[in-house]
């Protein structure tokens, strides 16, 4: 349905037919096997600033966590806050995001070997703030040894001699 769907009492028929794609079925042509159904619903007043939902954490590395969630209607930007597993929102880092929904942290935001919480509210303006939603809690991986890469490599002795290789 969309976002904000005229308020009242709607008709609503709910119509299958056997051997027939569901996109290929009209609400009124005659078939030979299946069935209708018709429903009287009312549709009320919904929530004017509906959470975001499907909020998850992806990508996440040593120290970067990429979000990402769906809108949940009428949002103009989102409130994201991270901070260590179990704090308590309003305690901890918030991002402001605005226009896209989703956001990454980068290096310098997340320490290795660390498990974080984080929590999304959405901000509809006029219309007030979303539900919290969360927490989603993640863990970064450990950081990569400080010399990986095979140049400026440290020569290893062991032992009286060196030992060169891979």
């Amino acid at each position: 349905m969309a976002c904000n769907p005229p308020l009242g009492d709607h008709r609503l028929r709910v119509r299958c037919i056997f051997g027939t794609a569901g996109v290929d079925i009209t609400p009124c042509d005659d078939a030979f096997y299946g069935e209708i159904e018709d429903y009287m619903i009312t549709i009320s007043a919904a929530d004017p600033c509906p959470a975001p939902t499907l909020f998850a954490a992806t990508g996440v590395t040593h120290n970067n966590a990429s979000f990402t969630w769906n809108v949940g209607c009428a949002e103009t930007s989102w409130d994201l806050q991270y901070g260590p597993t179990g704090f308590s929102p309003g305690s901890g880092t918030t991002v402001t995001v605005t226009g896209t929904p989703g956001y990454s942290l980068t290096a310098g935001d997340l320490t290795p070997e660390t498990t974080y919480d984080a929590y999304l509210q959405g901000d509809c303006d006029a219309n007030g703030t979303s539900t919290v939603v969360g927490p989603i809690t993640f863990t970064t991986a450990p950081a990569p040894p400080a010399n990986d890469l095979c140049a400026d490599a440290q020569l290893i002795t062991c032992g009286d001699s060196p030992v060169s290789g891979t």
